[in-house]
């Protein structure tokens, strides 16, 4: 995998909270955007954003099982009454 986008994947896998944005990161590895965009996108099959997001759903699973959790059983509660 080349190089520039395996510095994008760890950068977004430690600063998904942040605002981050493909403009930001191409800036700091010194790449032009629609460039790294599309070496991106060439070697994931996926765009900048999608990882992005997918990282954040990722990390925001966890907390959501027990919500689901709790609907599930809210949901049951009201069928058995």
């Amino acid at each position: 995998m080349n190089d520039n986008v395996v510095n994008v994947l760890e950068l977004i896998s430690t600063h998904y909270r942040q605002d981050i944005s493909l403009k930001h990161i191409s800036a700091q590895l010194f790449i032009n955007p629609v460039y790294l965009g599309q070496l991106i996108k060439k070697e994931t099959h996926s765009t900048f954003a999608e990882l992005l997001n997918k990282q954040r759903i990722k990390a925001a699973s966890p907390y959501l099982q027990p919500i689901i959790a709790l609907k599930t059983l809210a949901m049951l509660w009201v069928i058995a009454m």
